[in-house]
């Protein structure tokens, strides 16, 4: 049964008023907070109203031995990306257009799901979003 693990979770801070795009990272230590294969790891909170201009991950040290994972949403694991390599430093990865630009009309999480053990890898994972709400004018 995966585990969904909080304590690499970081809240989006998005301010209201009008159309403000926000640049948000989180990097993800599996050295320091080790995670199983099917664990879910929320990375980012998604505020209501939020749109995803471009969303991807950099790998600062890798695993070293096979490790992909997922980035997605609690709807779809693979919204963003799916079985994305985490093996060597300096691997990169963005979603494309065809999934981005992406409306959150509700609030959610943008989550990694681990196909494989890691202990090793330090990824950091970074989205461009706005605030899309009803600025009343």
């Amino acid at each position: 049964m995966a585990t969904t693990v909080t304590s690499l979770l970081k809240t989006g801070d998005i301010s209201a008023g009008g159309l403000k795009t926000s640049y948000m990272q989180n990097t993800l230590d599996f050295s320091a907070t080790n995670v199983s294969a099917t664990d879910i790891v929320q990375v980012f909170t998604i505020p209501a109203d939020t749109v995803i201009l471009a969303i991807g991950l950099t790998v600062e040290t890798g695993e070293g031995a096979t490790c992909t994972a997922d980035l997605g949403d609690e709807s779809s694991a693979t919204r963003f990306l799916s079985n994305t390599s985490l093996e060597t430093a300096a691997a990169k990865a963005a979603a494309t257009a065809s999934v981005c630009p992406y409306v959150y009309g509700t609030a959610d999480t943008i989550d990694m799901t681990m196909d494989h053990d890691t202990d090793a890898a330090v990824v950091r994972v970074w989205a461009v979003i706005a605030k899309v709400q009803d600025t009343g004018g």
